[in-house]
Protein backbone atom coordinates (compact mmCIF):
# COMPACT_ATOMS: atom_id res chain seq x y z
CA UNK A 1 0.00 0.00 0.00
CA UNK A 2 1.51 3.32 -1.03
CA UNK A 3 1.61 6.10 1.53
CA UNK A 4 -0.49 8.47 -0.56
CA UNK A 5 -3.42 6.07 -0.44
CA UNK A 6 -3.66 5.99 3.35
CA UNK A 7 -6.37 8.67 3.31
CA UNK A 8 -8.89 5.92 2.60
CA UNK A 9 -7.06 3.09 4.38
CA UNK A 10 -6.95 4.57 7.86
CA UNK A 11 -9.44 2.81 10.10
CA UNK A 12 -12.08 4.64 12.09
CA UNK A 13 -10.22 3.82 15.31
CA UNK A 14 -6.99 5.28 13.90
CA UNK A 15 -8.77 8.45 12.75
CA UNK A 16 -10.46 8.80 16.13
CA UNK A 17 -7.12 8.46 17.94
CA UNK A 18 -5.45 11.02 15.66
CA UNK A 19 -8.34 13.47 16.05
CA UNK A 20 -8.37 13.28 19.85
CA UNK A 21 -4.61 13.78 19.93
CA UNK A 22 -4.93 16.81 17.63
CA UNK A 23 -7.71 18.29 19.79
CA UNK A 24 -5.51 17.82 22.85
CA UNK A 25 -2.67 19.69 21.12
CA UNK A 26 -5.03 22.46 19.97
CA UNK A 27 -6.29 22.96 23.52
CA UNK A 28 -2.73 23.00 24.84
CA UNK A 29 -1.47 25.49 22.25
CA UNK A 30 -4.56 27.74 22.18
CA UNK A 31 -6.84 27.12 25.19
CA UNK A 32 -10.47 27.94 24.49
CA UNK A 33 -10.11 28.46 20.72
CA UNK A 34 -12.02 25.32 19.73
CA UNK A 35 -14.90 25.90 22.16
CA UNK A 36 -15.28 29.59 21.32
CA UNK A 37 -15.19 28.87 17.59
CA UNK A 38 -18.06 26.39 18.02
CA UNK A 39 -20.03 28.98 20.05
CA UNK A 40 -19.49 31.66 17.39
CA UNK A 41 -20.60 29.33 14.58
CA UNK A 42 -23.74 28.19 16.40
CA UNK A 43 -24.76 31.75 17.34
CA UNK A 44 -24.36 32.93 13.73
CA UNK A 45 -26.46 30.04 12.41
CA UNK A 46 -29.25 30.64 14.93
CA UNK A 47 -29.27 34.36 14.13
CA UNK A 48 -29.93 33.54 10.47
CA UNK A 49 -33.29 32.02 11.43
CA UNK A 50 -34.64 35.18 13.06
CA UNK A 51 -35.36 36.95 9.72
CA UNK A 52 -37.04 33.77 8.46
CA UNK A 53 -39.43 33.67 11.42
CA UNK A 54 -39.98 37.44 11.34
CA UNK A 55 -40.83 37.43 7.62
CA UNK A 56 -43.53 34.81 8.20
CA UNK A 57 -45.03 36.72 11.10
CA UNK A 58 -45.03 40.02 9.18
CA UNK A 59 -46.76 38.49 6.13
CA UNK A 60 -49.37 36.82 8.33
CA UNK A 61 -49.82 40.11 10.20
CA UNK A 62 -50.58 42.01 7.02
CA UNK A 63 -52.83 39.22 5.71
CA UNK A 64 -54.88 39.15 8.93
CA UNK A 65 -55.21 42.94 9.14
CA UNK A 66 -53.04 43.48 12.22
CA UNK A 67 -52.15 47.10 12.97
CA UNK A 68 -48.76 48.64 12.20
CA UNK A 69 -47.83 48.68 15.90
CA UNK A 70 -47.80 44.87 15.89
CA UNK A 71 -45.82 44.74 12.62
CA UNK A 72 -43.17 47.15 13.88
CA UNK A 73 -42.98 45.36 17.23
CA UNK A 74 -42.27 42.06 15.47
CA UNK A 75 -39.58 43.69 13.31
CA UNK A 76 -37.91 45.41 16.28
CA UNK A 77 -37.91 42.21 18.32
CA UNK A 78 -36.40 40.38 15.33
CA UNK A 79 -33.66 42.99 14.92
CA UNK A 80 -32.88 42.85 18.66
CA UNK A 81 -32.81 39.03 18.67
CA UNK A 82 -30.51 38.97 15.63
CA UNK A 83 -28.15 41.46 17.29
CA UNK A 84 -28.07 39.53 20.57
CA UNK A 85 -27.37 36.24 18.80
CA UNK A 86 -24.60 37.91 16.81
CA UNK A 87 -22.85 39.31 19.90
CA UNK A 88 -20.77 36.14 20.54
CA UNK A 89 -19.52 36.25 16.96
CA UNK A 90 -18.81 40.01 17.12
CA UNK A 91 -16.89 39.67 20.37
CA UNK A 92 -15.15 36.36 19.74
CA UNK A 93 -14.24 36.44 16.05
CA UNK A 94 -11.99 39.49 16.01
CA UNK A 95 -10.65 39.33 19.57
CA UNK A 96 -10.14 35.59 20.04
CA UNK A 97 -10.57 33.41 16.97
CA UNK A 98 -8.49 35.31 14.39
CA UNK A 99 -5.54 35.91 16.80
CA UNK A 100 -5.99 32.34 18.03
CA UNK A 101 -5.59 30.95 14.52
CA UNK A 102 -2.29 32.79 14.13
CA UNK A 103 -1.17 31.59 17.57
CA UNK A 104 -2.11 28.01 16.70
CA UNK A 105 -0.20 28.16 13.41
CA UNK A 106 2.87 29.54 15.16
CA UNK A 107 2.49 27.02 17.99
CA UNK A 108 2.50 24.09 15.57
CA UNK A 109 5.63 25.46 13.86
CA UNK A 110 7.33 25.78 17.26
CA UNK A 111 6.20 22.26 18.25
CA UNK A 112 7.81 20.78 15.15
CA UNK A 113 10.93 22.94 15.52
CA UNK A 114 11.36 21.82 19.13
CA UNK A 115 11.16 18.21 17.98
CA UNK A 116 13.97 18.85 15.50
CA UNK A 117 16.09 20.55 18.19
CA UNK A 118 15.60 17.62 20.57
CA UNK A 119 16.16 14.95 17.93
CA UNK A 120 19.33 12.87 17.86
CA UNK A 121 21.75 14.22 15.28
CA UNK A 122 21.94 10.84 13.64
CA UNK A 123 18.15 10.92 13.11
CA UNK A 124 18.29 14.45 11.69
CA UNK A 125 20.70 13.17 9.02
CA UNK A 126 18.49 10.17 8.28
CA UNK A 127 17.00 10.46 4.74
CA UNK A 128 13.73 9.02 6.06
CA UNK A 129 13.50 11.92 8.53
CA UNK A 130 14.04 14.41 5.71
CA UNK A 131 11.31 12.73 3.68
CA UNK A 132 8.84 12.88 6.56
CA UNK A 133 9.61 16.54 7.22
CA UNK A 134 9.21 17.44 3.54
CA UNK A 135 5.81 15.75 3.45
CA UNK A 136 4.72 17.68 6.55
CA UNK A 137 5.69 20.98 4.90
CA UNK A 138 3.85 20.02 1.72
CA UNK A 139 0.65 18.50 3.09
CA UNK A 140 0.18 19.58 6.71
CA UNK A 141 1.64 23.04 7.41
CA UNK A 142 1.96 24.36 3.87
CA UNK A 143 0.75 27.90 3.17
CA UNK A 144 -0.72 26.61 -0.09
CA UNK A 145 -3.22 24.36 1.71
CA UNK A 146 -5.98 24.82 4.29
CA UNK A 147 -6.37 28.56 3.59
CA UNK A 148 -2.75 29.15 4.49
CA UNK A 149 -3.02 28.12 8.16
CA UNK A 150 -2.28 24.41 8.21
CA UNK A 151 -4.17 21.27 9.14
CA UNK A 152 -4.75 22.12 12.83
CA UNK A 153 -6.63 25.30 11.94
CA UNK A 154 -8.56 23.32 9.35
CA UNK A 155 -9.65 20.93 12.11
CA UNK A 156 -10.86 23.87 14.24
CA UNK A 157 -12.86 25.26 11.31
CA UNK A 158 -14.36 21.92 10.31
CA UNK A 159 -15.46 21.03 13.85
CA UNK A 160 -17.09 24.46 14.07
CA UNK A 161 -18.79 23.81 10.72
CA UNK A 162 -20.21 20.49 11.92
CA UNK A 163 -21.79 22.14 14.97
CA UNK A 164 -23.05 25.00 12.80
CA UNK A 165 -24.76 22.54 10.44
CA UNK A 166 -26.33 20.58 13.31
CA UNK A 167 -27.59 23.81 14.92
CA UNK A 168 -29.13 24.85 11.60
CA UNK A 169 -30.92 21.53 11.15
CA UNK A 170 -32.28 21.63 14.71
CA UNK A 171 -33.50 25.23 14.36
CA UNK A 172 -35.11 24.56 10.97
CA UNK A 173 -36.94 21.49 12.25
CA UNK A 174 -38.21 23.44 15.24
CA UNK A 175 -39.47 26.26 13.00
CA UNK A 176 -41.22 23.93 10.55
CA UNK A 177 -42.49 21.36 13.04
CA UNK A 178 -46.15 21.98 12.38
CA UNK A 179 -45.62 21.43 8.65
CA UNK A 180 -45.13 17.70 9.14
CA UNK A 181 -48.43 17.13 10.95
CA UNK A 182 -50.99 19.73 9.88
CA UNK A 183 -53.27 19.03 6.94
CA UNK A 184 -52.60 15.30 6.96
CA UNK A 185 -55.70 13.15 6.69
CA UNK A 186 -55.84 9.39 6.80
CA UNK A 187 -55.40 7.56 3.52
CA UNK A 188 -53.94 8.88 0.27
CA UNK A 189 -53.04 12.40 1.50
CA UNK A 190 -51.02 10.98 4.39
CA UNK A 191 -49.16 8.63 2.06
CA UNK A 192 -48.35 11.44 -0.39
CA UNK A 193 -47.35 13.75 2.47
CA UNK A 194 -44.74 11.41 3.89
CA UNK A 195 -43.68 9.99 0.52
CA UNK A 196 -42.60 13.44 -0.66
CA UNK A 197 -40.65 14.00 2.55
CA UNK A 198 -39.05 10.58 2.24
CA UNK A 199 -37.95 11.25 -1.35
CA UNK A 200 -36.47 14.62 -0.34
CA UNK A 201 -34.51 12.99 2.49
CA UNK A 202 -33.29 10.13 0.25
CA UNK A 203 -32.08 12.58 -2.41
CA UNK A 204 -30.32 14.65 0.24
CA UNK A 205 -28.58 11.60 1.72
CA UNK A 206 -27.53 10.15 -1.65
CA UNK A 207 -26.26 13.53 -2.80
CA UNK A 208 -24.04 13.85 0.26
CA UNK A 209 -22.76 10.29 -0.04
CA UNK A 210 -21.68 11.05 -3.61
CA UNK A 211 -20.22 14.38 -2.53
CA UNK A 212 -18.22 12.72 0.25
CA UNK A 213 -16.78 10.17 -2.17
CA UNK A 214 -15.93 12.97 -4.58
CA UNK A 215 -14.13 14.94 -1.86
CA UNK A 216 -12.07 11.89 -0.86
CA UNK A 217 -11.22 11.17 -4.51
CA UNK A 218 -10.13 14.78 -5.05
CA UNK A 219 -7.95 14.63 -1.94
CA UNK A 220 -6.35 11.36 -3.05
CA UNK A 221 -5.53 12.79 -6.47
CA UNK A 222 -4.11 15.96 -4.93
CA UNK A 223 -1.97 13.99 -2.45
CA UNK A 224 -0.83 11.38 -4.97
CA UNK A 225 2.73 11.17 -6.24
CA UNK A 226 1.43 11.81 -9.78
CA UNK A 227 0.44 15.31 -8.66
CA UNK A 228 2.96 16.21 -5.97
CA UNK A 229 6.27 14.98 -7.39
CA UNK A 230 6.02 16.53 -10.88
CA UNK A 231 4.86 19.87 -9.47
CA UNK A 232 7.52 20.06 -6.77
CA UNK A 233 10.39 18.94 -9.02
CA UNK A 234 9.38 21.39 -11.76
CA UNK A 235 9.10 24.22 -9.22
CA UNK A 236 12.50 23.25 -7.79
CA UNK A 237 14.18 23.54 -11.19
CA UNK A 238 12.45 26.76 -12.24
CA UNK A 239 12.28 28.62 -8.91
CA UNK A 240 15.27 27.34 -6.91
CA UNK A 241 17.89 25.73 -9.11
CA UNK A 242 17.77 27.88 -12.27
CA UNK A 243 17.65 31.05 -10.22
CA UNK A 244 20.99 30.34 -8.54
CA UNK A 245 24.06 32.13 -9.93
CA UNK A 246 26.29 29.05 -9.77
CA UNK A 247 23.62 26.89 -11.39
CA UNK A 248 23.25 29.40 -14.23
CA UNK A 249 26.99 29.14 -14.92
CA UNK A 250 26.81 25.33 -14.96
CA UNK A 251 23.77 25.34 -17.24
CA UNK A 252 25.57 27.67 -19.67
CA UNK A 253 28.91 25.82 -19.59
CA UNK A 254 27.53 22.30 -19.92
CA UNK A 255 24.62 23.12 -22.22
CA UNK A 256 21.85 21.90 -19.90
CA UNK A 257 19.27 24.44 -21.04
CA UNK A 258 17.46 22.20 -23.54
CA UNK A 259 17.52 19.25 -21.12
CA UNK A 260 16.03 21.25 -18.24
CA UNK A 261 13.34 22.81 -20.43
CA UNK A 262 12.40 19.41 -21.84
CA UNK A 263 12.21 17.83 -18.39
CA UNK A 264 10.15 20.68 -16.93
CA UNK A 265 7.73 20.44 -19.87
CA UNK A 266 7.37 16.69 -19.28
CA UNK A 267 6.77 17.27 -15.57
CA UNK A 268 4.21 19.98 -16.26
CA UNK A 269 2.37 17.69 -18.68
CA UNK A 270 2.23 14.95 -16.05
CA UNK A 271 1.03 17.39 -13.38
CA UNK A 272 -1.54 18.87 -15.78
CA UNK A 273 -3.02 15.43 -16.52
CA UNK A 274 -3.35 14.71 -12.80
CA UNK A 275 -4.97 18.10 -12.16
CA UNK A 276 -7.34 17.48 -15.07
CA UNK A 277 -8.46 14.23 -13.44
CA UNK A 278 -9.21 16.14 -10.24
CA UNK A 279 -11.14 18.83 -12.15
CA UNK A 280 -13.20 16.16 -13.95
CA UNK A 281 -14.18 14.64 -10.60
CA UNK A 282 -15.23 18.08 -9.36
CA UNK A 283 -17.22 18.90 -12.50
CA UNK A 284 -19.12 15.60 -12.38
CA UNK A 285 -20.02 16.25 -8.75
CA UNK A 286 -21.19 19.80 -9.53
CA UNK A 287 -23.47 18.47 -12.27
CA UNK A 288 -24.87 15.87 -9.86
CA UNK A 289 -25.43 18.57 -7.22
CA UNK A 290 -27.31 20.78 -9.66
CA UNK A 291 -29.58 17.91 -10.79
CA UNK A 292 -30.35 16.92 -7.18
CA UNK A 293 -31.04 20.55 -6.23
CA UNK A 294 -33.55 20.97 -9.08
CA UNK A 295 -35.48 17.79 -8.22
CA UNK A 296 -35.43 18.57 -4.52
CA UNK A 297 -36.61 22.15 -5.06
CA UNK A 298 -39.58 20.98 -7.15
CA UNK A 299 -40.60 18.50 -4.43
CA UNK A 300 -40.22 21.03 -1.61
CA UNK A 301 -42.20 23.74 -3.38
CA UNK A 302 -44.87 21.21 -4.34
CA UNK A 303 -45.10 19.93 -0.77
CA UNK A 304 -45.34 23.36 0.89
CA UNK A 305 -47.59 24.96 -1.75
CA UNK A 306 -49.90 21.94 -1.57
CA UNK A 307 -50.28 22.52 2.17
CA UNK A 308 -51.06 26.18 1.55
CA UNK A 309 -53.63 25.37 -1.14
CA UNK A 310 -55.67 23.16 1.18
CA UNK A 311 -55.50 25.84 3.87
CA UNK A 312 -53.29 23.87 6.23
CA UNK A 313 -50.76 26.68 6.52
CA UNK A 314 -50.87 30.45 6.07
CA UNK A 315 -49.07 32.55 3.46
CA UNK A 316 -46.50 33.62 6.05
CA UNK A 317 -45.91 30.03 7.07
CA UNK A 318 -45.40 29.14 3.40
CA UNK A 319 -42.60 31.69 3.05
CA UNK A 320 -41.09 30.69 6.38
CA UNK A 321 -41.23 26.95 5.71
CA UNK A 322 -39.72 27.14 2.21
CA UNK A 323 -36.77 29.13 3.54
CA UNK A 324 -36.41 26.77 6.50
CA UNK A 325 -36.36 23.76 4.20
CA UNK A 326 -33.40 25.24 2.39
CA UNK A 327 -31.68 25.88 5.72
CA UNK A 328 -32.14 22.19 6.54
CA UNK A 329 -30.46 21.30 3.26
CA UNK A 330 -27.68 23.81 3.90
CA UNK A 331 -27.10 22.52 7.43
CA UNK A 332 -27.09 18.90 6.31
CA UNK A 333 -24.70 19.60 3.42
CA UNK A 334 -22.41 21.68 5.64
CA UNK A 335 -22.24 19.07 8.41
CA UNK A 336 -21.54 16.19 5.99
CA UNK A 337 -18.93 18.11 4.01
CA UNK A 338 -17.14 19.28 7.16
CA UNK A 339 -17.21 15.75 8.56
CA UNK A 340 -15.76 14.37 5.31
CA UNK A 341 -13.04 17.01 5.10
CA UNK A 342 -12.27 16.46 8.78
CA UNK A 343 -11.61 12.81 7.91
CA UNK A 344 -9.31 13.94 5.08
CA UNK A 345 -7.27 15.88 7.65
CA UNK A 346 -6.27 12.65 9.37
CA UNK A 347 -3.69 11.72 6.73
CA UNK A 348 -1.67 14.98 7.13
CA UNK A 349 -2.07 14.58 10.91
CA UNK A 350 -0.59 11.10 10.67
CA UNK A 351 2.39 12.58 8.84
CA UNK A 352 2.94 15.08 11.66
CA UNK A 353 2.67 12.50 14.43
CA UNK A 354 4.85 9.99 12.57
CA UNK A 355 7.48 12.73 12.60
CA UNK A 356 6.84 13.76 16.22
CA UNK A 357 7.05 10.11 17.35
CA UNK A 358 10.52 9.47 15.88
CA UNK A 359 12.28 7.90 18.87
CA UNK A 360 15.54 9.15 20.38
CA UNK A 361 18.01 6.28 20.36
CA UNK A 362 20.94 7.99 22.06
CA UNK A 363 21.72 7.25 25.66
CA UNK A 364 19.91 9.76 27.84
CA UNK A 365 21.33 10.39 31.28
CA UNK A 366 24.72 10.77 32.93
CA UNK A 367 27.68 8.47 33.38
CA UNK A 368 29.23 8.65 36.84
CA UNK A 369 32.88 9.72 36.80
CA UNK A 370 35.56 9.79 39.44
CA UNK A 371 36.03 13.21 41.02
CA UNK A 372 39.64 14.42 40.77
CA UNK A 373 41.25 17.44 42.41
CA UNK A 374 43.69 17.93 39.51
CA UNK A 375 40.88 17.91 36.90
CA UNK A 376 42.93 15.52 34.72
CA UNK A 377 40.16 13.71 32.90
CA UNK A 378 40.29 11.76 29.67
CA UNK A 379 37.96 9.60 27.63
CA UNK A 380 38.70 7.14 24.91
CA UNK A 381 37.08 5.64 21.78
CA UNK A 382 38.07 2.02 21.38
CA UNK A 383 37.46 0.44 17.98
CA UNK A 384 34.40 2.63 17.25
CA UNK A 385 32.50 2.46 13.95
CA UNK A 386 29.54 4.52 12.76
CA UNK A 387 27.25 4.77 9.75
CA UNK A 388 24.13 6.85 9.21
CA UNK A 389 20.71 5.18 9.14
CA UNK A 390 19.60 3.85 5.75
CA UNK A 391 23.24 3.80 4.59
CA UNK A 392 25.67 0.92 4.14
CA UNK A 393 28.75 3.17 4.08
CA UNK A 394 30.70 3.64 7.30
CA UNK A 395 31.81 7.22 7.97
CA UNK A 396 33.90 6.00 10.91
CA UNK A 397 35.52 2.57 10.83
CA UNK A 398 37.39 0.98 13.74
CA UNK A 399 38.44 4.33 15.27
CA UNK A 400 40.52 4.35 18.45
CA UNK A 401 41.24 7.75 19.99
CA UNK A 402 42.06 9.14 23.42
CA UNK A 403 40.88 12.64 24.36
CA UNK A 404 42.29 14.69 27.25
CA UNK A 405 40.90 17.78 28.96
CA UNK A 406 42.46 20.95 27.54
CA UNK A 407 43.67 19.44 24.28
CA UNK A 408 42.32 20.59 20.92
CA UNK A 409 41.87 17.70 18.54
CA UNK A 410 40.03 17.18 15.28
CA UNK A 411 39.12 14.05 13.36
CA UNK A 412 39.59 14.79 9.66
CA UNK A 413 38.77 12.46 6.80
CA UNK A 414 37.96 12.39 3.13
CA UNK A 415 34.84 14.33 2.15
CA UNK A 416 32.57 12.55 -0.33
CA UNK A 417 30.79 14.90 -2.71
CA UNK A 418 27.22 14.03 -3.52
CA UNK A 419 25.30 15.18 -6.54
CA UNK A 420 22.72 17.88 -5.83
CA UNK A 421 19.41 16.09 -5.55
CA UNK A 422 15.87 17.21 -6.08
CA UNK A 423 14.06 17.59 -2.70
CA UNK A 424 12.67 14.36 -1.32
CA UNK A 425 8.92 13.86 -1.37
Amino acid sequence: MSENNQVEKLTFAQKKKLLFRAIKDIRRLTPGLLTLNILANVSVELSDFVPIVVSGLVIDGFASGRDLRYIFSVILIGVAATFILRIPDYCIRERVIIPGVWMLTAGVDIMISEKILEMDYVMIENPETHRKYDRIKTFAISYDRYSGFGVYCEIVNRIGGIFKGIAGIAAALAVTWELYSVGVNAGRSAVINYLILAVVVVILVLQNILRSKSIVKEENIELSDDTVIPNRVRNYFLENYCGEYQAAKDIHIYGHKKYILRKTDELFEKYHKSKLRKDNVKIRQQITDQACDVVRSVLIYGFVIGKAMIGAISAGSLVRDVQSFYRIQYGFNLAIECFTRLGSCMFPLKMIYDFMDIPSEKYAGSIPTEKRDDNEYEFEFCDVSFKYPSSDRYVLKNITLKWKIGEKMALVGKVHAYQAAVPAV
